[in-house]
């Protein structure tokens, strides 16, 4: 898509990464494990490589913006004990979406 985004428009200044799959909500002691590896290889990874792609494509025509989008289970408190169980929160209760919270270009 990125190289068709610079055929098509001569760069790249934005885009947009949304990935994700349902996962059945049992709690972690109960989810297979090729199950918890197919969800963070879509979820996680296909967003990772699609920055990939992204950013040197961006870079190349003097930089854009990307938006990683998450679902609301990858934020939301009140989701049920099931998605507390698969979401990072550090101790002061704010979640974090960590692709969405680090610089990719400097």
């Amino acid at each position: 898509m990125v190289t068709l985004a610079r055929k098509t428009y001569g760069g790249l200044d934005i885009a947009c990464n949304n990935a994700g799959i349902a996962s059945p909500a049992n709690p972690v002691a109960e989810v297979p494990l090729d199950v918890w590896r197919r969800t963070l290889s879509v979820d996680l990874d296909g967003v990772f490589h699609g920055i990939q792609a992204q950013i040197p494509a961006m870079t190349a025509c003097g930089g854009g913006v990307i938006v990683n989008i998450a679902s609301i289970t990858g934020a939301a408190s009140d989701a049920g004990p099931e998605v507390k169980t698969y979401r990072m929160e550090p101790p002061d209760g704010e979640p974090q979406i960590p692709l969405d919270r680090s610089q990719f270009c400097r």
